[in-house]
């Protein structure tokens, strides 16, 4: 008798597993699994964003080479200095001398929106210098 009890337990626990894994025919639907994005990794630079092959990969040299790249055409910017702590980043202009409070104003908010549209993971200050009196310190 004990035995036909163990049984019934055990089949009932069995069964009990069994449903409680499997999922609804209606739920299942082939059409809604997701795809590897065509990265030609199969999704490895989705799955690990600190990978080269990511595109949100970027050290504290890089993100400072860009910064330069892109506030050197601007007209009147003699020298840049970018520094970086954390989430913040500093960055000294000196202005031509010949720039007139105006030219360095729009000269700051030139930097300011080029290098926070570029860099919006960082809190991006701008300090132009005209010579050795200073101009504009803009904070966001």
């Amino acid at each position: 008798m004990q035995t036909k009890a163990a049984q019934a337990l055990m089949l009932t626990l069995l069964l009990a597993a069994i449903a409680g894994c499997a999922s609804p025919a209606e739920e299942f639907n082939p059409s809604s699994r997701q795809s590897y994005p065509q990265d030609g990794y199969l999704g490895a630079t989705s799955a690990n964003p600190g990978l080269p092959t990511s595109p949100t990969f970027h050290n504290y040299t890089t993100d400072v080479r860009m910064v330069k790249q892109a506030l050197t055409p601007l007209d009147g910017v003699e020298r840049i200095h970018v520094g970086i702590e954390g989430a913040d980043m500093r960055i000294r202009l000196k202005a031509a001398a010949s720039l007139s409070p105006e030219q360095t104003a729009e000269l700051q908010q030139k930097a300011q929106e080029s290098v926070s549209y570029m860099m919006p993971r960082y809190n991006v200050s701008v300090e132009v210098h005209n010579g050795s009196r200073h101009i504009l310190n803009y904070r966001k």
